[in-house]
Formats: C-alpha cells, sequence, structure tokens
C-alpha cells in the first residue's frame, strides 16, 4: 500500500464527515428536527467513532491493514448510500453512526499504515496529522458550495463521496498488505485501557486540553454554519462551509508547520490560548450579532 494512497484515505474518510455540516441547515427545515436534534446527530457519531476505536482499535495488528481499511471504506461507502437514500430523521443518525463506525475503522489503520511505511520518516507524523483535519476543511467547503452553486443539493456530495470510496477500495485491493498480520484478533477485540506510569502525568495535563478541544470542534461543526448564517443574516450555505473550511484549514497548517518541531508541551500551552481566545472572540461576535438584530 503506497503511503499517498493511506494519506488520500485518511482524507477522504474525515472529508465526508465533515460534508455533512454545511447541509444541517437543509436537512433541518426538510425534517424540521430543532437545534438540539441536530447537536445530537454530531454527539452520535462522536460516541459510535469512539466505541469503535476502544474495541477495533487494535485489530488491524491481527486481521491485517488491507482487509480493516477495506471494511472501513465499504461502510463509509454505505454512509454515502443512507445519505443519499434519507427520508427521516432516523436515516440521517444511521448515516453518521455509520460514518462514526468508518473513521474508527480507518483513522487508526491508514496512522498504521503511514508508520508501516514509513517508520523513521518525518512526514509520517505530519500528514497523520494534518490529512484528517484538511479533510475536515476541503469536504466542508466543497460540500457547502455543491449545496449552494449545484443541482440536488442533499445528494450530488454523497454520489461523488460514494465514487471516492469506490476509488478508494479499488485502490487498497490491487496493494500489497504493508503490515505483518500476529494471530490473536478475537482477544484483540476485549478493550484494554492503560496509561504507562512515566506518561501519566503527561497525560493527566493533556486530557483537559484534549476534552476543551473536541468540545469546540463539535460545536463548530454541529452549530457553526447555522450561527453562522444567523450572524450574517445569509442563507448562502457557502459562508458555513468558509467557517469550517478557516477551522479545518488552520489547523492541517499548524500540524504541518514549524511548530511539529517545538516542545510539545509549549504547542500545547500555545494552543490552548489559541482556543480561549478564539472562544472569547466567538462569544463576543454571538452577543453582538443578537445585539444588532433584537429591535431597538
Amino acid at each position: 500500500m503506497s503511503f499517498r494512497a493511506a494519506a488520500g484515505i485518511a482524507f477522504l474518510v474525515f472529508a465526508a464527515n465533515a460534508a455533512v455540516s454545511p447541509l444541517y441547515r437543509i436537512y433541518q427545515a426538510q425534517f424540521g428536527f430543532s437545534a438540539t436534534t441536530l447537536t445530537l446527530l454530531f454527539a452520535v457519531y462522536i460516541a459510535v467513532l469512539l466505541l469503535t476505536l476502544l474495541f477495533l482499535g487494535a485489530v488491524s495488528d491481527y486481521a491485517g491493514r488491507r482487509p480493516v481499511m477495506l471494511a472501513g471504506l465499504i461502510v463509509g461507502a454505505a454512509a454515502c448510500g443512507l445519505f443519499l437514500s434519507a427520508h427521516a430523521l432516523e436515516v440521517l443518525f444511521a448515516a453518521r453512526a455509520l460514518q462514526g463506525v468508518a473513521a474508527g475503522l480507518l483513522s487508526g489503520t491508514a496512522s498504521a499504515v503511514l508508520h508501516d511505511l514509513r517508520p523513521d520518516g518525518r512526514a509520517t507524523p505530519v500528514v497523520s496529522s494534518a490529512a484528517p483535519t484538511g479533510g475536515q476543511a476541503i469536504g466542508a467547503i466543497g460540500a457547502s458550495a455543491l449545496a449552494q452553486y449545484a443541482p440536488a443539493p442533499t445528494r450530488l456530495v454523497w454520489w461523488i463521496l460514494l465514487g471516492a470510496f469506490a476509488a478508494g477500495a479499488l485502490a487498497v485491493l490491487a496493494m500489497a498488505e504493508p503490515g505483518t498480520p500476529r494471530p490473536g484478533a478475537l482477544s484483540s477485540l476485549r478493550p484494554r485501557v492503560s496509561v504507562p506510569r512515566p506518561a501519566r502525568g503527561a497525560f493527566v495535563a493533556a486530557v483537559p486540553c484534549l476534552v476543551g478541544l473536541w468540545a469546540l470542534v463539535g460545536f463548530y461543526f454541529s452549530l457553526g454554519p447555522s450561527l453562522v448564517a444567523q450572524l450574517l443574516h445569509s442563507g448562502n450555505l457557502l459562508w458555513g462551509g468558509v467557517v469550517l473550511l478557516v477551522l479545518g484549514g488552520t489547523s492541517a497548517a499548524a500540524a504541518s508547520g514549524a511548530l511539529t518541531k517545538a516542545d510539545p508541551s509549549r504547542v500545547m500551552l500555545a494552543g490552548c490560548i489559541a482556543l480561549s481566545a478564539q472562544s472569547r472572540i466567538f462569544a463576543a461576535s454571538g452577543q453582538s450579532g443578537l445585539a444588532i438584530s433584537s429591535p431597538a
């Protein structure tokens, strides 16, 4: 399996996961659900993703990289099929759950493949970090542009992604197994959660940062496009994609830039400061928008 193909698959699965965010406003108008339900649509994706990583995160070490990546691509394609046939809210939840499974299978396995192919390469950690965030950025802006300016706003993007998943599956079938499978696939399904003693201090310090980061990402990808539309008083779906493009694009740039060579604790501190500043700016902009839209 080529290095570029593995990076492309990691990019693809997160592009597909982000593609639904600019479309939430259309689905909300079609099915009449609330902002709370919209948030739950994102939450079910995260919950299923975490469960998949917990139970299947190490299965590619035993079953092989190619079978797990192929399974993830098939599940991702099935999610696109559900979005194409979505006629009720329950179908959207099922599609998001399948996207969580696909992301859980493909994200960890793609990173393992990158490490298998270039275990000592500098590009491996950079690509592993930048491909998902870059995929989210391109998926969001691409879906919003297609929804706004192309026909079939809730269908065309899923046909394109369905074709991309099919192409990815063919690429995986044509490639050699990059890893060395070992026995014990069934026993690997039993969750084992532990932190090495020397790393526990760093783990405790990092957990609040990670929780805050993903909570903010969840907020943006679930409610961000709707809030931006309200603040700008615009029905143009592209604005929602632009906001997510900025978030994902700057994340990918930071992951692939000079910060990767800096001290990790300093980088984490800088990231926490940036997130805090961003949250205050967004809150202030929201209050300003409400003030402008309120009657005198």
